[in-house]
């Protein structure tokens, strides 16, 4: 199960949400370690008649105009600098999306073809 696992924590950090092809080839990172697998991943979504979808990308992060510092050409955006003398900021989360379903649309139909082995990693 370490491979749905992975999954599942994949989609809860939000990716493989934006269409169905970001789902295959999240499935294909995570499960795929030859290119011959990869083809396989991909044949067993492309034989499954699943509903197509695409949801916007997820906003950036507010970002702060860079000055230039001599000749060098300024970059259009770059992160705001951290405060001086501040805490340390507290490491990320991983949360679900705001305004993301809580799994992929089903099809309601099961693919008994496609079986899935634990991983003898």
């Amino acid at each position: 199960m370490d491979d749905c696992d992975a999954l599942r924590r994949a989609l809860a950090a939000g990716f493989g949400w934006t269409s169905g092809a970001a789902l295959t080839e999240l499935c294909v990172m995570l499960w795929a370690k030859t290119e011959a697998e990869a083809d396989m991943v991909r044949a067993a979504f492309a034989r499954v008649d699943a509903p197509q979808w695409t949801l916007a990308a997820p906003a950036r992060p507010e970002t702060a105009p860079v000055r230039t510092v001599g000749d060098a050409p300024a970059m259009e955006h770059a992160p705001a600098p951290p405060a001086v003398d501040a805490e340390p900021a507290p490491p990320p989360v991983a949360a679900p999306g705001r305004g993301l379903p809580a799994a992929p649309p089903g099809t309601g139909r099961t693919d008994t073809t496609l079986v899935m082995t634990p991983s003898t990693r």
